[in-house]
């Protein structure tokens, strides 16, 4: 995903007129990404990820009453 700079440095090649490879090449984006933001009027935005649960999520409980019970010291005994 390219931000909103890299977005306006597309539209002002493609402006003066570069081929869209020409503005691949400088770029360093492939064709048909340089092609998609051309295509589109204002850059995607980017998608929210779900959360995922976390392995630990099941064992919670028990870590923490573990916590708890044997807090953590600075040192090792």
């Amino acid at each position: 995903m390219i931000d909103m700079e890299e977005f306006l440095t597309l539209r002002d090649l493609f402006n003066e007129e570069l081929s869209i490879s020409e503005i691949a090449r400088q770029t360093g984006h492939s064709r048909m990404t340089v092609r998609k933001y051309l295509n589109s009027q204002v850059p995607p935005l980017p998608q929210k990820r779900s959360k995922k649960p976390s392995k630990l999520d099941g064992h919670r409980e028990y870590i923490i009453d573990r916590l708890k019970e044997f807090p953590l010291s600075g040192s090792p005994p």
